[in-house]
């Protein structure tokens, strides 16, 4: 199916946006980070469609529906993996800085210091002796935490950016795949895969129950709005 370039197709894409953050520029996260980008516009013009027959029948049609509703919650499963992954590449990163300034301290700290970076790169050599070829981007990423200590400044700020988003996805995909409250020791949500169709943009809908008894309704064209307004 060709995907609609008119004006459902937003100006500024995910793609733009999650390129952007550290990390993501030449790595797999990049290629990941297109998928979710393509589907998206592919979503787009599928809401749009789905409004259109709605109105015209003034009726839900449930294939159109179903069909939407499927691919979005793999949208939003997809984005959460994504997110997931970046930040916890991103928290180890800070965590390796946070150690090596710990042991840089004092008339030793050179030499313990040294003596943890080898132990580092030897622990990611370990999959070449493996006969795995490791990921050169990720390990060329504490080789940067070793000689830029402005690199981990970047990436503390783009995980403060990020973290909002990445906890309204986090709740949202323990709703809709785990059929579960967020936070909270297997309480079940009700309804958690029923939606309803925004009525302005065709989008699904969705209602997430917290565990302070508040609510919230979100959409998956809020999530996407969300990433494009990254920075």
């Amino acid at each position: 199916m060709t995907i609609d370039q008119g004006n459902t197709v937003p100006q500024k894409r995910i793609l733009d946006a999650l390129g952007g953050l550290p990390l993501f520029g030449g790595t797999f996260l990049y290629m990941q980070a297109m998928n979710i980008d393509v589907v998206d516009q592919y979503l787009e013009q599928l809401e749009s469609d789905l409004l259109r027959e709605y109105s015209e029948t003034e009726t839900t049609p449930m294939a159109s529906t179903m069909f939407v509703s499927a691919l979005s919650q793999l949208w939003v499963f997809g984005l959460y993996e994504l997110i997931r992954t970046w930040k916890q590449w991103v928290v180890e990163l800070i965590a390796y800085d946070e150690e090596l300034k710990a042991l840089g301290r004092g008339a030793e700290g050179p030499e313990r210091r040294n003596s943890r970076i080898k132990e580092q790169r030897a622990k990611l050599m370990r999959a070449s002796d493996l006969g795995i070829i490791g990921d050169p981007f990720y390990n060329g990423s504490f080789e940067e935490i070793e000689k830029d200590s402005s690199f981990v400044d970047q990436l503390r700020k783009a995980k403060a950016s990020v973290l909002p988003l990445f906890r309204k996805v986090e709740a949202l995909r323990v709703t809709l795949a785990k059929h579960e409250v967020p936070k909270t020791d297997g309480i079940r949500a009700q309804a958690s895969g029923y939606a309803r169709i925004d009525m302005i943009t065709g989008a699904l809908l969705w209602l997430i129950d917290y565990k302070d008894s508040s609510s919230e309704i979100i959409s998956r064209r809020d999530i996407a709005e969300g990433c494009r307004d990254l920075r």
